[in-house]
């Protein structure tokens, strides 16, 4: 559930930056050439690195993690400027930077504002330029706490004291 909330989330912010055609979940596209082709350049790939697990609620299964998210920027090379990719590259982290933390709907899962901890070029492909950036957020995900999985009904008794209260 974290995971996929904090996917669809980003993939959000990221797709609503201009010159952005593609967004999608990282799955080795660019390095297996041919099986993930498609024509929609600048293509942006989410993948999520989820570490150091902890336990924070003793039997009701709350856990809190760091997540590194690796922003793969795929560019073709023979089509573009080096400074487009710098420009691209900057606008994706701006977007980011601006993202802000992440109480989901359901109460479920919380996140924090990304922080950028790392970037590098990937310049190991014929056609295509490749840009990586990391960045941490640390994600509290209430999924599978027990206490969300009980129901409780309450059935006020009304009288006219409770009539007063609420009517005045």
């Amino acid at each position: 559930m974290s995971r996929s909330k904090l996917y669809t989330e980003l993939k959000r912010v990221i797709s609503a930056v201009q010159g952005v055609k593609y967004v999608g979940l990282y799955n080795s596209q660019y390095i297996q050439p041919g099986k993930h082709d498609h024509p929609n350049y600048t293509a942006v790939y989410l993948q999520f690195t989820p570490s150091n697990f902890r336990d924070l609620g003793g039997s009701v299964n709350v856990q809190d993690y760091d997540c590194v998210v690796t922003v793969h920027t795929v560019f073709e090379s023979y089509k573009i400027d080096a400074i487009e990719v710098l420009d691209m590259v900057e606008k994706i982290h701006v977007a980011l930077s601006q993202f802000e933390p992440i109480k989901s709907d359901d109460d479920l899962t919380h996140f924090s504002k990304l922080l950028r901890i790392d970037e590098r070029p990937d310049n190991d492909h014929d056609v295509l330029q490749i840009h990586q950036t990391d960045y941490k957020t640390k994600v509290r995900d209430y999924s599978a706490d027990i206490r969300f999985q009980r129901t409780i009904t309450i059935t006020p008794t009304i009288t006219s004291t409770f009539v007063d209260e609420i009517t005045n």
